[in-house]
């Protein structure tokens, strides 16, 4: 039974670090698997960029593992991905469109998906409003999709499908 108490007793840079957190995750496939890069794409992908500066900002805020004094290597991570969101944009705005997609498609993976897997380890707060009754199945259900995801982007996916499609190619062309 999902409950949103853990959420709205929350402090409130962890709901504004949650509510922007959703947002990017939201826009990744209408902004970053989108195969037009017409309007929709430059809109969207401000607003995906704008969140994503919100949930890199809130989270500095947010120190509930703390390693070094307040500080944990996840706030690295912001840092991380306040520099890509400058290095992405500084690449678009010079033509190097390849590295933009670079630049985001390694930020929605691992400066979202990782970090959203981690957010499902018992008892933590997304765990506890998701999977309160049963915490490993949200760690097992958010530790697949990332799996799927990173094994999407090693594209052994696109090789698997290419040697099926020449394989049933290759046994047509035989008959």
């Amino acid at each position: 039974m999902i409950t949103f108490e853990p959420f709205l007793i929350a402090p409130l840079a962890i709901q504004i670090h949650i509510v922007a957190a959703v947002i990017s995750m939201a826009l990744v496939p209408p902004v970053l698997w989108r195969l037009r890069r017409d309007k929709w794409h430059k809109v969207l992908g401000y607003v995906w960029i704008t969140a994503m500066v919100v949930t890199a900002m809130s989270s500095l805020w947010i120190s509930e593992i703390k390693v070094i004094g307040r500080f944990s290597p996840l706030h690295l991570l912001a840092v991380l991905s306040l520099v890509t969101l400058y290095l992405s944009i500084r690449s678009v705005t010079k033509g190097d469109i390849r590295g933009h997609q670079q630049a985001l498609r390694n930020l929605s993976t691992f400066g979202l998906g990782i970090p959203s897997v981690l957010n499902f380890l018992p008892g933590r707060r997304m765990s506890d409003m998701f999977f309160s009754e049963t915490p490993m199945l949200g760690l097992i259900l958010s530790g697949s999709v990332i799996a799927m995801i990173l094994f999407w982007r090693s594209g052994l996916l696109a090789k698997t499908f290419k040697w099926v499609a020449s394989s049933n190619r290759d046994a047509a062309q035989m008959q």
